[in-house]
């Protein structure tokens, strides 16, 4: 079983059909930004202030990891 289905069924009776909707786009948020981050230079790293091992570190979590 994955650590989602593992997440969800732990915690199905705290989530009503809108604690879900808003869990599932903050995890599409999570899944999309980090991403983008991965792909981002160094130059705009360090125009964001934020240091490429940062980033690599923030990019590579899971999308249901805070």
């Amino acid at each position: 079983m994955s650590q989602v289905s593992i997440y969800i069924r732990n915690n199905l009776r705290l989530l009503s059909t809108s604690n879900f909707l808003a869990l599932w786009e903050r995890w599409n948020i999570n899944f999309t930004t980090r991403r983008q981050l991965l792909k981002l230079s160094d130059a705009e790293l360090r125009d964001i202030g934020i240091e490429w091992a940062d980033a690599e570190i923030e990019g590579r979590k899971k999308f249901w990891q805070q």
